[in-house]
């Protein structure tokens, strides 16, 4: 492939649109791209020409495009879908590969082939700065996959660490493989029996939470056995030259035609993942220090890293709020940081927020004051001139259903705030919110203004609720 980008060429850049080896093909399937936005990106929803145009919330907090998103979503749902997404993927070796990345991320690299580890990187203060997945290949030997875009954000940093911590190219080689290798996330209940007839059994008999390495139909593919939807799914990584080639055999089967396999946006897994608390740009980057983020589970046992400060007293905490939006503002929070109000005082703003497929609810992960959080309790969030109930979830509304084996039933939740004495509140969930003293205005979220949004390119990890096994 040609005069394609690279990173000689792009220098972990986004590509124009135009450039990218699958620009054509997701055209033709539909692929809606942002107007305004020349640079290749995570298409927010496919329909192509008859798709409803894109509105930002942060100005039109009804937007057109909320039942065209869910119907992608149902599909996903109801059969099987497929998203392209962009995320920062390098090859880290070298005989101190393994040191090193241990030492930077808040879990340790497992040793044996195809196991995963999700965990985070840092920075120097101990703000989160990365989602990562460490993908081992042998040893010293790790495919490491980060949150944004094509790479540049990844580099960055961890070459800055390799510098202060003494590391050089003979220790730790770095290799960029954003501009080579294509993911495409396939998801849904019918994802295992598609899957099987179209690129074999070999590909579902991967296990649960590994990677396998094979050979189909002549295109090599790396299996992961992950979903960042929380549905039955696996990620097929390939290199550039059989993107399309592998596209194209995934939705012409007559079998995943039959089934209903089509594609879906970035919308739809924003809808999907945030309600079950995965985390995506806007919830990691500089959000919190990693004692606020919620991320007790993606730190290795007795494991320190870069960035660790035990003495740390933590301020904040990031949590998920269920909230009461007006009829059709389900996605009104979406894209920008609104407030967030105890007792009528502020105490707060959202990091991101989406509207749930499975649980039909308006969720938003929120940064609080840490002496006002509590599971169950009632916030008010003000945006759009409109105050909004909201209430502190102490686990996801619905379950994941990933896990190949049968599900135990769900824990019944008790989805009513308790009466708070302290803030003198006794809302019910669908109720009226405490006033607020002070106006509020939203906050653009970080990257909503540059030329690809943090949203669009960020989106992955489920450490925020499931541990590795």
């Amino acid at each position: 492939m040609k005069g394609l980008p690279s990173h000689a060429t792009h220098a972990g850049l986004p590509p124009k649109q135009s450039e990218h080896y699958m620009y054509d093909q997701l055209k033709q399937k539909g692929a809606y791209f942002l107007p305004f936005n020349p640079d290749y990106h995570w298409a927010p929803y496919y329909g192509g020409d008859a798709a409803p145009k894109w509105e930002n919330p942060i100005d039109t907090p009804k937007v057109g495009w909320a039942d065209h998103v869910m119907g992608e979503v149902e599909n996903a749902l109801t059969n099987c879908a497929v998203d392209l997404p962009v995320f920062g993927v390098l090859d880290v070796k070298g005989p101190k590969a393994f040191e090193f990345l241990n030492k930077v991320c808040t879990k340790k690299c497992s040793k044996k082939y195809g196991d995963i580890r999700l965990a985070y990187t840092l920075n120097k203060e101990g703000m989160m700065w990365n989602d990562v997945s460490l993908g081992t290949r042998g040893e010293n030997d790790v495919y490491f996959i980060g949150l944004a875009g094509f790479g540049k954000y990844e580099l960055d940093q961890l070459e800055g660490q390799m510098a202060e911590l003494g590391y050089n190219s003979n220790d730790v080689q770095l290799t960029n493989r954003s501009y080579d290798q294509q993911l495409f996330h396939v998801f849904g209940p019918k994802a295992p029996k598609i899957l099987a007839e179209v690129l074999g059994q070999e590909v579902v008999d991967t296990p649960y939470f590994k990677f396998r390495k094979m050979v189909v139909n002549g295109i090599p593919i790396e299996v992961f056995h992950m979903s960042y939807a929380g549905l039955p799914g696996y990620e097929l990584h390939t290199a550039k030259e059989f993107a399309p080639q592998l596209y194209d055999m995934l939705l012409s089967h007559p079998l995943s035609k039959a089934e209903g396999f089509k594609p879906c946006g970035v919308m739809g897994i924003q809808s999907l993942r945030t309600e079950m608390w995965f985390r995506g740009t806007p919830d990691v980057k500089g959000a919190s220090h990693y004692k606020e983020g919620s991320i007790e589970r993606a730190i290795g046992k007795n494991h320190t890293c870069y960035g660790m400060d035990d003495s740390y007293q933590a301020q904040h905490q990031i949590v998920m709020l269920s909230v009461e939006t007006p009829q059709d503002y389900g996605w009104s929070l979406f894209g920008a940081q609104y407030p967030v109000y105890y007792n009528g005082e502020k105490v707060g703003h959202t990091l991101h927020s989406a509207y749930g497929g499975r649980s039909k609810k308006t969720h938003a992960f929120a940064k609080i004051d840490v002496n006002v959080h509590g599971n169950g309790k009632m916030f008010t969030i003000v945006a759009h001139d409109k105050e909004m109930a909201a209430f502190q979830l102490a686990e996801p509304i619905v379950q994941s259903t990933f896990r190949p084996t049968t599900p135990a039933a769900a824990p019944k939740l008790n989805l009513q705030p308790r009466v708070d004495r302290d803030a003198g509140l006794s809302v019910a969930h669908a109720g009226a919110s405490p006033v607020v003293k002070t106006p509020a205005q939203a906050v653009r979220a970080p990257g909503l203004a540059q030329p690809t949004p943090s949203w669009m390119t960020s989106v992955r990890s489920p450490v925020a609720v499931a541990a590795n096994p």
